[in-house]
């Protein structure tokens, strides 16, 4: 008996979208802020990629940023991570937690997003 040739299925795979590939870039990228909840002070910084330093050094930098920059002198810090995503959904997730957050004193306390790159 002959049998019927087996379709050839094409793969309906959509084209990478290069923002969708460089959001899921790996590296180290690294998300900095400070917070003084007392003075309603809140930075944050934007994922920046780095290619050397460690948490200390990179915490560093961002305070020395910030004091040249703003003369805020508080906490300041930064968070690793391996994928430009992670990144930016802990970026997203910090500062909408802190967007219209009022300080100690009842009013309203301004979100400032820094532009702060490494070194």
């Amino acid at each position: 008996t002959l049998q019927a040739p087996k379709p050839v299925v094409v793969s309906a795979t959509p084209r990478p979208n290069p923002l969708a590939a460089s959001a899921a870039a790996k590296g180290v990228f690294v998300d900095c802020n400070g917070i003084d909840l007392s003075a309603g002070k809140y930075f944050f910084n934007p994922p920046v990629a780095v290619v050397s330093g460690n948490a200390s050094a990179w915490s560093a930098s961002y305070a020395k940023y910030l004091l040249s920059n703003y003369k805020y002198d508080r906490n300041a810090g930064c968070t690793k991570f391996s994928t430009l995503a992670e990144a930016q959904s802990y970026y997203k997730e910090t500062s909408d937690a802190r967007r219209g957050a009022y300080d100690l004193n009842g009013k309203p306390a301004p979100l400032i997003i820094t532009s702060w790159k490494y070194p």
